[in-house]
Parts: structure tokens; C-alpha cells; sequence
């Protein structure tokens, strides 16, 4: 192979508009052409209800604001909200800051985790990890209305359209003006999370690192409304129109009332996983939040009611067997390899399932039968999976998984039985298999990559276990390597590893010297396509490395989304693009994560 050479991203990159892209497998969580009851919730975050009924909802993982409109008739005192709609408010999706001045469905925000609307009908957002407040006009139409906040968190907007701000990090809230003016109110808090006001126009503020709920009288007073207890983390706080006030608490698992005496009661009869949001309506109904590591739901809970009923927006994120793999749910899947007969494999690690797509484009379950350890032996479809992340195929039909919370890497013979190939491993995430049939395991944890042979035994081909960056020209297992993710090899037995936390891609030869092969920004996926050329994920774009040195960018912008599908793949957004899979035809399979798909790239 031609000598490869150390280039940087901040040297020009050559436009290519040679592939097109198409989606493979997985859709938008949610949809608005679904009932919201089908939509899969990340981590919602905080609610706000306005005087129609209309609920609006902040999902702080997918950096996006909807709303949910009530719907078809009624059905005893609950409104069928999963008979109405839901809707994009605001967010393009991914992590980044953006769109001031247009419309706020194609802005980007970080992390939201407080929402309020005032009387007027703007939506005021705590852009948490964008450190702002933004406004989203009726109209549409975001703004800035404050920046350099220190982690803005809870909202809250008094009848006069006076706009509070909680601080998280920075333990202050702070009055702000419509034209942006501040000013703090309380300070030298901890961990301040939920605000709202309560029937005499006091401002409540839940410390959630000191346990308790305060009240800011309107002359500026600062009272303890409430002590609510060891391991409680009050959240959000919520007051109806009968002035009860109540207030979500993750660490006890309770949704709870205080009473005028201070005195705090449960609302519900159970406890609830991780509630968050919290919002009342005005004749006493709630609306709830939870979020677990399988995606979040939001319930209404009518006035006097003490138990939960069918969720009004969010569902299991499992996805459904033996359906279009364009219409079924991929929940941040991360690996993707395709076995000899063409079947892809997809890996989704939260779910603790690898998942495949036939060449008739349905899926089905492939392993992950039930989260934990077990199946050795048997079929690969009754095996137990736990944080499965990474898959890679040989040619002879073996199919090999980084079993990563079970510290294994497991294989799969032609007859589709599974078994362990290597145990004891420092949580693998990354896999990939070398011309000689050695199987290369990534340990991000350890900063390291491991070399395992046919027979199962062991050694490390790069990194020391600390981690830091040395070595090159030298002894690989001697080098140090950072937080290392993906893994390629190529027909000379090279091997390319995806130096993460040093931002670099490196290759180890076959003599075992290990060098830099190219500077860039945390790369994440890596893969050598039929012409040889390196295949490179880094933040929301694609690249290619040509054996001569250029480098190209073939899908993907700087801002994450989700764009392209049916064009040429240079003009595509991407969020969080992962792993690939590079077919003999060329095309070119890989996980885009964030947007929770599986997408192709095709030569034109």
C-alpha cells in the first residue's frame, strides 16, 4: 500500500459528491403523523400547559421542544391526548447552538431543561448547555433574550410577563427583563432547579442540593416553604388553579404535595422511576415526566386521582419484529456489520439487542433474548446480551459482538450458535477482524486495543492501559493511547485504530509499529472501503482518506440534523455518525446514531 501521510482536518477538504444516501433501517422517534403515544421520549425533561390544554414538553436528550395537542372526544375525566398530535416546537436535533432569527424548528439548542410560556404566548427555553435564554415568539421565531448564564434550568413567567431563571451550576436565579436585562434575586443556593409561583404571586424555587423548596415573597423575602428530606432531589414544581402546590422528586421516586402547613403528602400510591417534568392545569389535572435508560413517558393524572394510567406520549423503544426496517425504532444503535449472505446486523446497546435486516428489508431479532449473561451454546436468539456495542463478520459467516458489560467478545458460527471467544476483557466496545483471522478488540476504558486469535487467547496490540499519547515509531503495546473507539484492518495486515481522546487516527503495521496516520477531531468510526481508502466518523460528517494523502469529505456538515436521504450524500446532515460497514460493492453502511437510523451510501 502506498505510504500513508499525517494530514490535519484544518487543511483543505476536496468535496465529494460521488455516493447518495438513503436510509437503511430506523425512523424519527417522533413523528407527527403517529399518535404521541407512539413517539419514544428521550428524557423529558419539563412540561408547561397552556390555557387550551395544549402540552408542551422539553426532551433534554434529543435537544428538542414539542408540543402535544388534546384530540379526538373525551373518554371518562381524562382527554384522549393520545388521539391528538404532536409537534416539532423547536430544535433541529443534536447538540450545537444556532438559528437565531428564523425559524425555531431548524434552530439548534443543548440540552433544554426548562420551559415556560407567557401570557402573551411566547415559549421562553432554558438552553441548559448553551448557557441561554431563548424565546420562541408565536410566530415561531427564536431568539436569544440572554446569554453567558451559568447552566439556566427551571423557567418561570408571572402574570405580567416577568421571566425568572434558575442557575444551576451557577446557584443564583435571576430576574430578566424583555430586553435582557438581569437581575439576581437569590444566590448562594445549590443545585436550584424548578421555579413557579404560587397563588399569591411568590416565587418557588426547589435547592435541590439542600433538600428543601423555597418561597421568595413578592417583597423579597426568602422563606423555607418546605424541608423535603434525606435523599430527595426536588425538581420541578408545579401549582394548579385550586393553589395546591406540588413538586416532582427523583430521589425518593415521589410526586408530592405541601400543604399550607409546610407538612409534604404523596400524591400517588407507588413510586415512579426517575419523575422530572411536572405541570398542573388549572381544574387540578397533572401532567408527569419519567425517564429511565429506555426512553421516557409523560401521563396525565386527573384531579383526585392516585394512580398512573396509559401514558399520553411515549412507548416502549424496543421496536417491532418482523416490520419495514424504515418504520421500526433503532434506539441509538452503535455497531453494524453484514454477514455473508447479506443480511445486516445492527447493535443497540441500551436495549441490549443486536437486531437484523433481511435482503427484503424487514427486521427481526438476531441476539439479546433477555439483558444479562447466558446462552452459550445455544442459538444465537436465546442468548443474553448486556450493553452490546460493537459487530464485525468475517468471511467464512462467523459473526463476532463486544459483549461489553459482560466483559466478553462472543462469537457466532455459520450454524448461528454462540459462544465466548475471549473473557475477562476491560469492557470492549469496538471489534473488528484482521486478514489472518485475529479478532481486534477496543477498550476505551482501559485505553487500549487487544489482539485475540482464533483459539481465544489474548494479548494487547496497543496501549499500556494508561492513558496519554506516545509512542509513535515505536513499540505499539508500548504506546499510550486515549479513550480509543473504532477499529479497521486491511488485506496487509494492517491495523487502524481510532485514537479518540488524542484525536488522531493511528495504525499499528505488521511488525507492530505504530504511527499517525492523520490528525482530526475525536474520530469515532473507521473502515478501509475496496479501493483502499480509510473511512473516517468524526462529528456529524463522513471522510475519506485516499492511500495518497487526500482527503475528502464525502457526507456530513459541522452542524448536526438530519437531512439527504435520496441525495447526493455530501449535502446530508448527520448526527452522531458511528460505526461502518463497507460492502465489496462499495456501498457504505453506517450508524447514524443521534438520528437513530442506519444509513447507505451508495457510488453513483
Amino acid at each position: 500500500m502506498t505510504a500513508w501521510f499525517v494530514w490535519s482536518l484544518a487543511a483543505a477538504l476536496l468535496p465529494a459528491q460521488n455516493y447518495r444516501v438513503s436510509t437503511v433501517a430506523g425512523r424519527a422517534l417522533v413523528n407527527d403523523t403517529r399518535p404521541p403515544w407512539e413517539a419514544v421520549l428521550e428524557t423529558p425533561s419539563a412540561l408547561a400547559v397552556d390555557s387550551s390544554g395544549v402540552l408542551y414538553f422539553a426532551d433534554a436528550s434529543s435537544h428538542r421542544i414539542y408540543k402535544i395537542e388534546p384530540g379526538l372526544g373525551r373518554s371518562g375525566p381524562e382527554e384522549k391526548y393520545a388521539f391528538g398530535r404532536i409537534v416539532l416546537v423547536a430544535g433541529a436535533g443534536g447538540m450545537f447552538f444556532d438559528g437565531d432569527g428564523g425559524p425555531a424548528v431548524d434552530a439548534h439548542l443543548a440540552s433544554p431543561n426548562g420551559i415556560a410560556l407567557a401570557p402573551d404566548g411566547t415559549l421562553y427555553i432554558a438552553d441548559t448547555n448553551n448557557n441561554r435564554l431563548r424565546a420562541v415568539s408565536p410566530d415561531g421565531i427564536i431568539r436569544t433574550l440572554a446569554d453567558g448564564l451559568d447552566l439556566p434550568f427551571g423557567i418561570a413567567v408571572n402574570a405580567e410577563g416577568v421571566i425568572y431563571v434558575s442557575e444551576l451550576r451557577g446557584g443564583r436565579v435571576r430576574r430578566i427583563g424583555k430586553d435582557g436585562d438581569r437581575t439576581t434575586v437569590a444566590e448562594r443556593l445549590v443545585r436550584p432547579m424548578g421555579l413557579a409561583f404560587d397563588s399569591s404571586g411568590a416565587l418557588l424555587i426547589a435547592e435541590s442540593g439542600q433538600q428543601r423548596i423555597h418561597r421568595l415573597t413578592m417583597d423579597g423575602q426568602m422563606q423555607i416553604a418546605a424541608e423535603t428530606g434525606a435523599r430527595s432531589i426536588p425538581r420541578s414544581i408545579a401549582v394548579d388553579g385550586h393553589g395546591e402546590v406540588y413538586f416532582s422528586d427523583p430521589g425518593t421516586g415521589l410526586i408530592r404535595r405541601i400543604q399550607p402547613s409546610g407538612e409534604l403528602s404523596s400524591v400517588l400510591t407507588i413510586l415512579i422511576p426517575n419523575p422530572m417534568g411536572l405541570a398542573a392545569r388549572a381544574d387540578g389535572a397533572l401532567f408527569l415526566s419519567t425517564a429511565t435508560g429506555l426512553g421516557g413517558s409523560i401521563n396525565l393524572l386527573p384531579a383526585a386521582q392516585t394512580a398512573l394510567g396509559s401514558p399520553i406520549a411515549g412507548a416502549g423503544s424496543r421496536g417491532r419484529e418482523g416490520i419495514s426496517a424504515l418504520d421500526s425504532l433503532l434506539f441509538y444503535p452503535t455497531g453494524v456489520a453484514r454477514k455473508a449472505d447479506g443480511t445486516l446486523l445492527i447493535a443497540q446497546p441500551v436495549q441490549d439487542v443486536v437486531r437484523q435486516v433481511d435482503e427484503n428489508g424487514f427486521i427481526r431479532l438476531y441476539a439479546g433474548n433477555s439483558p444479562g449473561y447466558g446462552g452459550d451454546g445455544g442459538p444465537v436468539e436465546r442468548a443474553s446480551l448486556s450493553n452490546v456495542f460493537g459487530i464485525a463478520a468475517d468471511s467464512a459467516g462467523n459473526v463476532y459482538l463486544a459483549d461489553s458489560s459482560n466483559r466478553r467478545i462472543r462469537r457466532v458460527d455459520q450454524d448461528g450458535i454462540i459462544t465466548t471467544l475471549a473473557a475477562d476483557l476491560s469492557q470492549p466496545q469496538h471489534v473488528a477482524v484482521g486478514a489472518a483471522g485475529n479478532v481486534y478488540a477496543g477498550e476505551p476504558s482501559a485505553h487500549r486495543v487487544r489482539a485475540i486469535s482464533p483459539d481465544g487467547s489474548v494479548r494487547t496490540l496497543a496501549g499500556t492501559g494508561a492513558r496519554g499519547f506516545s509512542g509513535d515509531g515505536g513499540d505499539a503495546s508500548q504506546s499510550q493511547l486515549a479513550s480509543p473507539q473504532g477499529i479497521a484492518a486491511d488485506a496487509e495486515g494492517n491495523i487502524y485504530i481510532a485514537d479518540t481522546g488524542n484525536n488522531r487516527v493511528r495504525r499499528v503495521n505488521a511488525a507492530g509499529t505504530i504511527q499517525t496516520v492523520i490528525e482530526v477531531t475525536a474520530p469515532q468510526g473507521l473502515a478501509i472501503d475496496p479501493a483502499g481508502n480509510l473511512l473516517i466518523t468524526a462529528g456529524h460528517s463522513l471522510y475519506r482518506l485516499a492511500p495518497g494523502g487526500e482527503l475528502e469529505r464525502i457526507a456530513g456538515d459541522a452542524a448536526p440534523g438530519f437531512s439527504g436521504d435520496d441525495g447526493p450524500a455530501v449535502e446530508s446532515r448527520w448526527n452522531q455518525p458511528g460505526a461502518i460497514w463497507v460492502a465489496a460493492n462499495g456501498d457504505i453502511f453506517v450508524v447514524d446514531r443521534g438520528n437513530h437510523r442506519l444509513r447507505r451510501l451508495r457510488p453513483e
